[in-house]
């Protein structure tokens, strides 16, 4: 989602999860007779599952604002914050978070934090401090105040300074990213598949307690698997982990 880091992606989905409004769609529709979140009514998709139903809503509110500039999924946790009895823990979670959500599209749309102030380096080849710049061939340099009158630029372009106090460097080269072993996603599910839900629930609980949080009451065992399944395929570590904890059960 633009502008919402992953952690708080997942954070939201896992409280939408745990709020019976995503029990059903006619649940959830019914929260937007409220004119805060009216105006988006008719986008919200049908979904079959709590979890595609909460995945569903994120994405089709994530990146919309009312004239006011308000953000449509920071508008739907503060309604589910209002509608959750006090007292209750997923009350203050839910207006949490719509602050979280506010602030995270708040720096996505003035561009993000700047850098700080201080000499700048250009490194062609790698590493980034402050502002990068790509040299392929001259650069010529002048400085921006009497105060900022240092430059270092690494790569291999020959460098004119004006003014400045300008040093080249060569940049080693870095080797290339190794890519991550493909997951085997199908072979997973066949070995989660020999397991009941209770069983389930506690390998995530013991294992990955980023996943059981997801889990919400009456939630089904395939539902589970499809959570654990999704999480792996987005962090392949996590995926030979849990090869190996199900090697180690048996499983």
């Amino acid at each position: 989602m633009s502008g919402i880091p992953g952690d708080l992606y997942g954070r939201v989905q896992a409280a939408l999860l745990r709020c019976g409004a995503c029990d059903s769609d006619r649940a959830l529709r019914a929260l937007f007779v409220d004119a805060r979140l009216s105006a988006w009514r008719d986008l919200l998709p049908e979904a079959g599952t709590r979890a595609e139903r909460a995945r569903a809503v994120v994405a089709a509110l994530s990146e919309r604002t009312n004239p006011a500039g308000e953000n449509a999924l920071a508008l739907l946790l503060r309604v589910l914050a209002e509608n959750t009895p006090p007292g209750d823990a997923l009350r203050e979670e839910l207006a949490a978070l719509a602050g979280e959500v506010t602030a995270a599209v708040h720096v996505e749309a003035v561009g993000g934090a700047q850098p700080p102030a201080g000499p700048t380096v250009f490194n062609q080849q790698g590493q980034q401090v402050g502002v990068q710049l790509n040299v392929a061939g001259n650069y010529y340099a002048a400085p921006t105040s009497p105060t900022q009158g240092n430059l270092t630029l690494i790569g291999d372009g020959n460098v004119v300074g004006n003014g400045n106090v300008v040093s080249v460097e060569k940049g080693a080269t870095a080797p290339p990213p190794v890519p991550a072993a493909p997951v085997d996603l199908p072979s997973l599910r066949a070995r989660l598949q020999r397991l009941d839900a209770v069983q389930i629930e506690g390998l995530c609980l013991d294992y990955f307690p980023t996943v059981f949080d997801k889990f919400a009451r009456g939630l089904q065992r395939g539902e589970m698997i499809n959570l654990l399944l999704d999480h792996c395929r987005r962090n392949p570590d996590e995926a030979a982990r849990l090869a190996a904890v199900l090697a180690a059960s048996g499983g």
